[in-house]
Protein backbone atom coordinates (compact mmCIF):
# COMPACT_ATOMS: atom_id res chain seq x y z
CA UNK A 1 0.00 0.00 0.00
CA UNK A 2 1.37 2.92 -1.11
CA UNK A 3 0.19 5.04 2.28
CA UNK A 4 1.42 3.11 5.04
CA UNK A 5 5.10 2.91 5.76
CA UNK A 6 6.59 -0.20 7.51
CA UNK A 7 9.78 0.38 10.07
CA UNK A 8 12.06 -2.84 11.16
CA UNK A 9 13.74 -1.51 13.91
CA UNK A 10 16.60 -4.11 15.04
CA UNK A 11 19.00 -4.04 17.71
CA UNK A 12 22.29 -5.77 16.49
CA UNK A 13 23.03 -9.32 18.30
CA UNK A 14 25.44 -9.66 21.57
CA UNK A 15 28.32 -8.54 20.85
CA UNK A 16 31.90 -9.62 22.28
CA UNK A 17 34.13 -7.86 24.80
CA UNK A 18 36.56 -10.55 24.37
CA UNK A 19 39.87 -8.22 22.80
CA UNK A 20 40.49 -5.35 25.01
CA UNK A 21 41.97 -2.74 22.82
CA UNK A 22 39.40 -2.84 20.42
CA UNK A 23 37.21 0.25 19.78
CA UNK A 24 33.59 -0.12 20.73
CA UNK A 25 32.82 0.32 16.80
CA UNK A 26 35.47 -2.62 16.27
CA UNK A 27 33.52 -5.32 18.29
CA UNK A 28 32.39 -8.19 16.72
CA UNK A 29 29.25 -10.12 17.17
CA UNK A 30 29.55 -13.23 20.34
CA UNK A 31 28.50 -16.93 18.67
CA UNK A 32 25.05 -16.46 20.10
CA UNK A 33 24.65 -12.96 18.68
CA UNK A 34 25.22 -14.47 15.41
CA UNK A 35 22.42 -17.50 16.44
CA UNK A 36 20.13 -15.47 17.66
CA UNK A 37 20.23 -12.61 14.37
CA UNK A 38 19.69 -16.16 12.73
CA UNK A 39 16.99 -17.22 14.60
CA UNK A 40 14.98 -13.91 14.25
CA UNK A 41 15.96 -13.53 10.64
CA UNK A 42 14.25 -16.93 10.13
CA UNK A 43 11.00 -15.85 11.80
CA UNK A 44 10.90 -12.55 9.79
CA UNK A 45 11.57 -14.99 7.04
CA UNK A 46 8.59 -17.53 7.75
CA UNK A 47 6.30 -14.02 8.73
CA UNK A 48 6.67 -13.13 4.74
CA UNK A 49 8.56 -10.06 6.03
CA UNK A 50 10.86 -8.54 3.62
CA UNK A 51 11.95 -5.04 3.79
CA UNK A 52 13.25 -2.96 0.30
CA UNK A 53 15.91 -1.32 2.31
CA UNK A 54 18.52 -1.60 4.97
CA UNK A 55 20.41 0.49 7.19
CA UNK A 56 22.91 -0.47 8.90
CA UNK A 57 25.19 1.75 12.13
CA UNK A 58 29.04 1.16 10.85
CA UNK A 59 29.68 -0.56 13.74
CA UNK A 60 30.93 -4.05 13.21
CA UNK A 61 28.24 -6.32 15.09
CA UNK A 62 25.31 -4.09 13.69
CA UNK A 63 26.44 -4.34 9.81
CA UNK A 64 27.30 -7.99 10.44
CA UNK A 65 23.50 -8.70 12.24
CA UNK A 66 22.24 -6.62 9.49
CA UNK A 67 24.33 -9.01 7.12
CA UNK A 68 22.87 -11.92 8.28
CA UNK A 69 19.26 -10.80 7.80
CA UNK A 70 20.10 -9.69 4.14
CA UNK A 71 21.43 -13.26 3.39
CA UNK A 72 18.71 -14.99 5.33
CA UNK A 73 16.00 -12.54 3.49
CA UNK A 74 17.37 -12.98 0.22
CA UNK A 75 18.56 -9.34 -0.12
CA UNK A 76 19.92 -7.78 -2.54
CA UNK A 77 23.10 -6.14 -1.46
CA UNK A 78 22.45 -2.47 -3.37
CA UNK A 79 19.58 -2.27 -0.39
CA UNK A 80 22.07 -2.37 1.86
CA UNK A 81 23.30 0.87 2.92
CA UNK A 82 26.15 1.76 5.90
CA UNK A 83 24.74 5.01 7.58
CA UNK A 84 27.36 6.76 10.02
CA UNK A 85 24.33 8.72 11.66
CA UNK A 86 22.94 5.56 13.37
CA UNK A 87 26.00 4.55 15.50
CA UNK A 88 24.94 5.83 18.73
CA UNK A 89 23.01 8.41 18.10
CA UNK A 90 19.91 9.61 19.39
CA UNK A 91 15.99 9.61 18.60
CA UNK A 92 16.40 12.93 16.34
CA UNK A 93 19.76 11.68 14.66
CA UNK A 94 18.27 8.34 13.82
CA UNK A 95 14.81 9.84 12.64
CA UNK A 96 17.02 12.09 10.23
CA UNK A 97 18.11 9.25 8.67
CA UNK A 98 14.32 7.92 8.14
CA UNK A 99 13.18 10.73 7.13
CA UNK A 100 15.69 10.88 3.93
CA UNK A 101 14.25 7.81 2.46
CA UNK A 102 12.79 8.00 -0.59
CA UNK A 103 8.95 7.51 -0.23
CA UNK A 104 8.88 5.33 -3.24
CA UNK A 105 10.18 2.73 -0.89
CA UNK A 106 7.63 1.59 1.57
CA UNK A 107 9.58 -0.70 3.88
CA UNK A 108 12.41 -0.02 6.01
CA UNK A 109 14.96 -1.72 8.12
CA UNK A 110 17.23 -0.45 10.39
CA UNK A 111 20.21 -2.11 12.41
CA UNK A 112 21.83 0.22 15.34
CA UNK A 113 22.35 0.19 19.13
CA UNK A 114 20.37 1.05 22.46
CA UNK A 115 19.57 3.48 24.14
CA UNK A 116 19.36 4.74 20.81
CA UNK A 117 16.83 2.23 19.48
CA UNK A 118 14.06 1.59 22.63
CA UNK A 119 14.07 5.58 22.45
CA UNK A 120 12.88 5.99 19.07
CA UNK A 121 10.72 2.89 19.15
CA UNK A 122 9.10 4.66 22.47
CA UNK A 123 8.70 7.65 20.65
CA UNK A 124 7.24 6.62 17.14
CA UNK A 125 4.47 4.35 19.04
CA UNK A 126 2.54 3.56 21.96
CA UNK A 127 4.36 -0.04 22.69
CA UNK A 128 6.19 1.51 25.54
CA UNK A 129 9.05 -1.21 25.76
CA UNK A 130 11.83 -0.46 28.40
CA UNK A 131 14.57 -2.32 26.28
CA UNK A 132 15.10 -3.62 23.14
CA UNK A 133 17.02 -6.78 23.16
CA UNK A 134 19.91 -7.83 21.68
CA UNK A 135 18.66 -9.10 18.08
CA UNK A 136 15.19 -8.01 19.31
CA UNK A 137 12.85 -6.84 16.31
CA UNK A 138 10.41 -4.05 16.41
CA UNK A 139 8.01 -3.78 13.37
CA UNK A 140 5.75 -0.55 13.03
CA UNK A 141 3.16 0.28 10.86
CA UNK A 142 2.31 3.36 9.89
CA UNK A 143 -0.75 5.27 7.66
CA UNK A 144 1.22 7.78 5.57
CA UNK A 145 2.91 7.68 2.77
CA UNK A 146 5.61 9.70 3.80
CA UNK A 147 8.50 8.73 5.99
CA UNK A 148 9.50 12.37 7.05
CA UNK A 149 5.79 11.96 8.43
CA UNK A 150 5.55 8.56 10.70
CA UNK A 151 5.03 9.14 14.29
CA UNK A 152 2.45 8.34 17.48
CA UNK A 153 -0.55 10.60 15.20
CA UNK A 154 -0.36 8.23 12.21
CA UNK A 155 0.69 4.34 13.81
CA UNK A 156 -1.42 1.73 13.21
CA UNK A 157 0.27 -1.24 14.63
CA UNK A 158 3.28 -2.44 15.86
CA UNK A 159 5.06 -5.69 17.64
CA UNK A 160 8.30 -6.62 19.37
CA UNK A 161 10.06 -10.10 19.30
CA UNK A 162 12.76 -10.98 20.66
CA UNK A 163 15.02 -14.44 20.46
CA UNK A 164 14.28 -17.06 22.52
CA UNK A 165 17.75 -17.66 24.31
Amino acid sequence: MADQKTLIVVRHGKSSWDSQGLSDIDRPLKEKGVRNACEMAEKLKNDGIKPEIIYSSPACRAAHTAIIFMRILNLPEENFFIKNDIYLSDTEDIINVIAKTGNDINSLMIFGHNPGFTDLVNYLSPLKIANISTAGVVILHFATGEWKNIGKSNYISGKYEFPGE
